[in-house]
């Protein structure tokens, strides 16, 4: 059995938050209201801000 090879979280959030909403990610960071290193440990809050 093959091993499953998943996206990376930081870019899955980069191709379906960011780039679609215009965002760098220091812009999401602070909207979310958390650092830049932080950020994607906190995106599973992202849609209360899209």
């Amino acid at each position: 059995m093959s091993m499953h090879n998943p996206a990376h979280p930081g870019k899955v959030l980069k191709e379906l938050w960011l780039e679609p909403l215009g965002l760098t990610l220091t812009q999401a960071a602070m909207r979310l209201g958390v650092t830049r290193k932080r950020y994607p440990r906190s995106s599973m809050h992202m849609e209360h801000y899209a």
